[in-house]
């Protein structure tokens, strides 16, 4: 064998994937994945901690363990336009156990933040948990509609916008998740005025509408700094507030008229903008992560013991045992 490739239609995320899938063709037995996980994140982050150890034996046995027919295509309710409609949670492994990850990492942070690598995969981690979290405002959201509870409507409707916002200001920590650095190299393809501004709107137009009335929309969804806060985020401030308005008027949401407003307003409107996004991180990601983690943990805690006794839930959102990590990998100090 001369050498190995790979040929993804979506890449720059999931490097361990990519590590792994690279890794295995050179040998000639079968991979003890647990321990090639503990000697990659050794190399990766050049820091032996049995916290973030276990944090990846924890993500390894979760959302790295998809076993159905889930696809590879994001989803998630934060990144496709609203609609009133209650939907089964779109993951295959046990959320709690990502969050418990999180919890690990952002106890070890403090010791390693400074490697641009676990930077990357602590912001990365953080996200998956507040989009999971997402999921559960987004129906309740939707039940308080068809209870017609105003107040409870406003209540997740504030949360589902916070949650947006809060996880733009993670994202915009680190330099890994930026849409400015994405419009930027676009931009630098052209050689005039004329061809940045072309270059940009196909930039914009790809990660959103994709086609000139979303034929492919939200096919190439991207949860980056700045995309989130001026697409995502509007597009359910403008949701929320049309669910809200149909209660207080006691009609019904009509969705095909929300469809054109969103198109019109938000989504359409975005992908023609010339505003400048940065391309250089702000924030302090590990402040950011430990004030998010103390914020949301208790609305992680109480869904999903909120979830027992649905069985679609059970699988996903129910607090279940904690893997215990390998004695034979514990770092002795």
């Amino acid at each position: 064998m001369i050498g190995t490739g790979l040929t993804p239609e979506g890449i720059l995320q999931n490097e361990v994937v990519y590590a792994l899938s690279t890794d295995v063709s050179w040998r000639e037995n079968p991979v003890n994945v647990t321990q090639w996980l503990t000697d990659y994140i050794h190399s990766r982050y050049n820091y032996v901690s049995d916290k973030i150890n276990h944090a990846w034996y924890l993500l390894q046995g979760s959302v790295y363990n998809c076993t159905d027919d889930h696809e590879s295509h994001n989803k998630m309710e934060i990144v496709v336009r609203p609609k009133i409609k209650h939907l089964d949670p779109y993951i295959w492994y046990n959320w709690t156990q990502v969050a418990d990850a999180w919890a690990l990492m952002v106890q070890a942070a403090p010791d390693v933040i400074n490697s641009t690598l676990f930077k990357y995969d602590f912001v990365d981690v953080g996200r998956q948990v507040l989009q999971d979290l997402a999921h559960i405002y987004y129906n309740n959201l939707t039940a308080a509609y068809h209870a017609k509870s105003v107040d409870k409507a406003m209540t997740y409707g504030k949360k589902m916008t916070d949650l947006l916002m809060d996880m733009d200001t993670l994202l915009c920590s680190d330099s890994h998740w930026l849409v400015g650095t994405w419009i930027e190299a676009a931009k630098a393809l052209g050689t005039n005025d004329a061809e940045k501004k072309l270059l940009e709107f196909n930039a914009r137009n790809q990660l959103t509408l994709w086609g000139p009335k979303g034929e492919h929309l939200d096919y190439a969804n991207k949860q980056w700094c700045g995309l989130v806060k001026d697409y995502y985020f509007k597009r359910w401030e403008l949701f929320v507030n049309s669910v809200v308005d149909a209660l207080k008027s006691g009609t019904k949401f009509d969705q095909d008229d929300f469809n054109q407003k969103c198109f019109s307003t938000v989504e359409q409107p975005w992908t023609m903008q010339q505003n400048l996004y940065p391309t250089t991180p702000t924030g302090d990601t590990l402040k950011i992560s430990q004030d998010l983690y103390n914020k949301y943990k208790g609305d992680i805690q109480a869904s999903a013991k909120a979830s027992i006794g649905n069985p679609v839930w059970e699988k996903a959102y129910m607090y279940k045992d904690i893997p215990v990590y390998p004695s034979h990998l514990i770092v002795h100090h």
